[in-house]
This record gives structure tokens, sequence and C-alpha cells, in this order.
């Protein structure tokens, strides 16, 4: 018994001696390595998660740290998965945050914007290419029948109508210029002779620049829209639009339009798709901006600067629209509407907005600006010195005067138009310079800091409260010096 005890000892023994190495060789094998970089590069995270309108169908986004980024689309009945690229997700890259993929409303299609691959992006960024000469971002329309994927070059955004199918809407980048025309323009000609040309044209630049100083240094111009069909693929394009969208329903697909190339044509525009074609609701040379909708979508307001255009200052209106009439009406005016102060008018440094049943509006006005004179520009130029000015009673250090200058430039005065009554009543100013309208339109509400600004560095901030009856502007001190 005991010579059979150690002979199975000794047994143990030589087999740890032997089989050690191997046990050692692949337990090296098999040990695990410290991350690295590259580990983490890879990794991914799903964002941005969305289920369709019928419930079939889910989509999110996989994006690594560095690397190509995919949109996954997956039917939740039969568990098929699609998927696509939307671009490289690193570096700085938005790809993620442009992507906005989305269904459409029916469940057909997924729409979503690819951005420039990883390959795109080293190589624009290698040879120092400047913004608009790098790749552009392109539209992907996947078809949920067969998960095909519809590929649309140079797109900056699209739109789809929020309760309604069939149709999508993209803007496009502005067409490339003739660089091919040039470059070989310049090669035909001789380098004196380019030189002089090239001096010629830079003059004639500036004298054009110059004479359209006040107009043009303002005003941007449009790109092509496209009207796509989701359901056979037929397209309409639309030329130089700055800013669109569809009504929830999808009835129509509203936009504006700056051209450069036929000014008389720019306006605001309404278009039925697969009904009616495109019809402009104003249009004349100008700047057409700040458009909103009321919640049901039964009235549209803008502002547009296009009956003072040639002036110095341009002013600018606020027209409207009552949705389905053949055109639009100008509701708010300096010009024409009784009880407007003088010496003011409608500002486009602030947004329009609607009460929650669409009877109040909402927007801002300012003073109108006297328009220079030519010797006292002249006058400007010639001036060197520069200097700040300011006294140890202003409500304000100097230093934060300084950071607050351009919002204080650009503060409007909140006013209100009562549709029922069709009454203007202005109700902000220099004393109560900010307030909020309730969601019914029945009441407004105000703070006003201006009488402890002094305090604020060495006390804190208090605030004097106000609640304001919208019909009559009349004030009501609610809370004095609230902490």
């Amino acid at each position: 018994m005991l010579k059979k005890s150690r002979f199975i000892g000794l047994f143990l023994i030589l087999s740890l001696v032997f089989l050690a190495p191997g046990v050692s060789k692949a337990s090296k094998d098999t040990a695990q390595r410290p991350l690295t970089h590259d580990d983490y590069d890879a990794w991914k995270s799903i964002v941005r998660p969305l289920i369709s309108a019928d419930g079939l169908w889910i989509l999110y986004l996989e994006t690594p740290q560095d690397g190509e980024a995919d949109v996954v689309v997956k039917n939740l009945k039969s568990n098929k998965v699609y998927r696509n690229t939307i671009g490289y997700s690193g570096e700085g890259t938005d790809s993620e945050r442009s992507a906005n993929a989305q269904f459409s409303y029916d469940s057909s299609h997924a729409v979503f914007i690819i951005s420039p691959s990883k390959e795109e992006v080293k190589k624009a960024k290698k040879a120092k290419k400047k913004a608009d000469k790098k790749a552009k971002k392109k539209l992907g329309i996947m078809a949920l029948s067969d998960g095909g994927v519809t590929v649309v070059e140079s797109v900056k955004s699209f739109k789809q109508p929020e309760k309604a199918g069939g149709w999508v809407a993209y803007l496009k980048e502005a067409p490339p210029e003739e660089e091919e025309k040039e470059k070989k323009e310049g090669e035909e000609t001789k380098p004196e002779e380019k030189k002089a040309v090239k001096k010629k044209e830079e003059k004639k630049a500036e004298e054009e620049e110059e004479a359209e100083k006040k107009k043009e240094k303002e005003k941007k111009y449009g790109t092509p829209l496209v009207l796509r069909s989701l359901r056979d693929g037929s397209e309409t394009e639309l030329k130089d639009v700055m800013d669109y969208r569809f009504t929830e329903n999808g009835k129509y697909l509203l936009y504006t339009v700056s051209s450069k190339e036929k000014p008389e044509t720019d306006g605001m525009y309404s278009l039925q798709p697969g009904k009616e074609p495109s019809k402009p609701l104003l249009a004349g040379k100008g700047n057409y901006t700040k458009w909103a909708m009321d919640k049901k979508e039964t009235r549209m307001a803008f502002l547009t600067d296009r009956d003072d255009y040639e002036a110095d200052e341009p002013t600018f209106n606020l027209y409207g629209w009552k949705v389905g009439d053949p055109a639009v009406a100008l509701w708010v005016s300096h010009s024409s509407t009784p009880g407007f102060p003088k010496g003011m008018a409608v500002s486009d440094k602030s947004n329009i907005s609607f009460s929650e049943d669409g009877r109040v509006m909402m927007f801002g006005i300012k003073e109108i600006p006297e328009p220079k004179k030519e010797e006292d520009e002249e006058e400007e130029e010639e001036e060197e010195a520069k200097f700040d000015l300011w006294h140890w009673n202003d409500p304000y250090p100097q230093p934060q005067q300084k950071q607050i200058a351009q919002r204080v430039r650009d503060n409007t005065w909140e006013s209100v138009y009562h549709f029922d009554t069709k009454k203007f009543v202005k109700l902000a100013d220099e004393e109560i310079p900010d307030l909020w309208l309730s969601e019914d339109g029945k009441v407004a509400w105000a703070r006003t800091i201006l009488p402890y600004t002094k305090m604020v560095s060495y006390d804190g901030s208090y605030y004097d409260v106000y609640v304001i009856d919208p019909k009559t502007a009349k004030r009501t001190l609610i809370k004095k010096k609230l902490y």
C-alpha cells in the first residue's frame, strides 16, 4: 500500500515536470494584453435610437471613437437588418450629429446625411483645403423594402413632413465654380498680361464692392432645393432657395428665395407637392426672414425689407399668410399700423411667435437708425484714435459693458398684435427690456435688474417682477427686489 502511494506521488511529480513547460506556454499564449488606444478607438456606441411610426422598425447610429460610423435599421418582426455608412467619426468630425437619421411618416424609407469618409477627411486635411473645397456631405435614402440606398451628392440638409409620407426636400450646396475654364484662360495668357489683367480685375472688383457695400455685405444667396417623391423617385428643382419647410400635414412646401442673378424673384413661395406648381406669395428684391407658423398651422408670419430695400437703412415690415389664401397681407408696418411708435420699425433681430390658440402674435420692434452721411464716413476713416468713455456711476462696470455691447445694440422691444381686434401693443421698453408671453397669450410677465445693477458685483442679483396686460400694456409690480 505504501509502495503504491509512493508510485502515484512520483507519477504526479514527473507529470508536472514534463507538462509544466507546455502549460506555461499555453498560459503565455492566452494571457490578456494591456488595452491600447487602438482598442479604445474601435469601441462603438449606440446612439440616437428611433422607432418608426408603424412600430415595425427601429434605427440607431453605431459610432466608434475613431472610424466609420453606420446607421443601422432593423425590422422588429423579421429581424432583418440594413446598414449604411454615415461617414467618419473622429478628430472633431460631426457625422453623428449631422446624420439626422429619420423614418418617413409612412415607414417606407429611412433618410439620413452621409458625412465625408475617413479617407476623404484625411486627404482634405493633408492638402489643407479650404472649407468650400473639402468633400461635401451627401444624402442617403434607404428603401425599407430591400435596404437599397440612393445617394445624392453635395447636400446641406433635408426635411420631411412630420405627419405625411411620400416626400422629402433637400437643399444642395452651391454649384462649383468653373475652375477648369479659369485655369485654361490663365495658361493661354502671358505672365505680364496675366498680371495686368489680374490688377484690372481687382480694381474693378473693389469699385463694385464699394458701390454695393451697404446692400450686399449682409445679403446671402440661395442654392438649389429639390423636392423628391419617395414613391417614384421623380424630382422637382427650385432655384436659389434660402430656407424651407413642410407644413406638418405635408400639404404645403414653403420656401424663401434669394437670387443673385434674378433679384426680382426674391420672395416667399408655396408649393403643393404632387398637386400645384410653385407660386409666389410675395416677391421682390429684398430679404425674407424670421418666419413662423401658429400651432394649428392656419397662419404664417415673416419679415421682409422689400418695401424699403433701396434705402440706406432698409426697414422691415411684418407680412402674414392665412394658409390657403392666394397671397399674403401686410399685418404690421411702422408706416401704416395704428399706434406704432414714431421713429421705430419692426426688427429682424427678434423672432416671431404665436400664442397657443394663434390669436396673439409677439415680435420685436426697434429704433430706425439714422442714415450715415458721406462726410461723416470720410471723417471716420481719417480718424485713427480710439478710446473707451465710461463713468463711475454707469450701471455696469466698463469691462462688462464691452461684453454686452452687441447684445444691447441688438436689443428689441417686444410687442404683440391681436388678430381678433387687429390691435398693436408695445409691451417692452428701456425700463423693462425683457418679457415673456404666456402660452395662451392672456398675460405677460417681466423681470428687470436695472435698478440693482451696481449691487451685482458685491451683493448679488436682485430683480423687480411685473405682470403685464398684453391688451393694454398696463404693468403691475408684484415683487420688488427679488433675490
